[in-house]
C-alpha cells in the first residue's frame, strides 16, 4: 500500500475541480513503455524534485539496489507537467508536508488523491498568484491535514511558513 501525491504546474491544470479530475486522470495514464526520467517534466517540478530526493530519494534511479531500498524512498513518475510520487503509509505525513512546502517555493499546485472526496476541491491546492507561495488558508489546512502530528510540531510548521513568507529567519529549535 502506498500514499499517494501530486505536484504540478498550475499554469497547464484546470482550475474546476472536475475539470481538474479528467486532467488528473489524463495525466497519470502511463503508457507501457514509461520510463521515469524527470527531464520530461518543467524545469520548476525538476527543481522541486531535486529538493525531495535530498529526503525522500527516488527508488527508480538506475543502479538503485531494490534491496537497498527502505521506507523512505519515494517512487517518482514523471509527466509534462507533472510529479505523481507514492511513498510508504509510515512517512506519508512527513513527505505530505514537504511536497507542499517544497511546492511553495517553487510556485507548483499540489493534489492529494488520498482525501479526495470529489465533491469539492478541498485536496487540489493552487499556489497564490501573487507571490508564488500557497495561499495562507491553503497553508493552514496543510498545516492541519498532518495527520497524526502534535500540535506543537503543527504550531512550529505554521509559524515558521508565516516567518518565511516575511522573509525572516526562523528562530526556535
Amino acid at each position: 500500500m502506498s500514499i499517494d501525491f501530486m505536484v504540478f504546474d498550475p499554469t497547464s491544470a484546470p482550475r474546476d475541480h472536475r475539470d481538474f479530475r479528467s486532467w488528473y486522470h489524463e495525466q497519470t495514464d502511463w503508457p507501457d513503455d514509461y520510463d521515469h526520467d524527470p527531464s520530461v517534466t518543467t524545469s520548476g517540478i525538476q527543481s522541486w524534485y531535486r529538493q525531495m530526493i535530498d529526503h525522500f530519494p527516488d527508488a527508480n534511479v538506475p543502479g538503485v539496489d531494490s534491496r537497498a531500498i527502505d521506507e523512505r524512498y519515494g517512487d517518482y513518475s514523471f509527466g509534462k507537467h507533472i510529479c505523481y510520487v507514492a511513498f510508504r503509509p509510515n512517512v506519508a505525513d512527513e513527505a505530505w508536508a514537504r511536497v507542499q512546502s517544497f511546492a511553495a517555493d517553487h510556485g507548483l499546485g499540489t493534489y492529494d488523491p488520498n482525501n479526495d472526496d470529489e465533491r469539492s476541491g478541498d485536496s487540489i491546492r493552487f499556489p497564490a498568484v501573487r507571490t508564488g507561495r500557497m495561499s495562507p488558508s491553503t497553508e493552514a489546512y496543510a498545516a492541519s491535514s498532518v495527520r497524526g502530528a502534535r500540535p506543537a510540531i503543527l504550531w512550529r510548521q505554521i509559524v515558521f511558513q508565516l516567518m518565511s513568507a516575511m522573509g525572516r529567519k526562523r528562530t526556535f529549535g
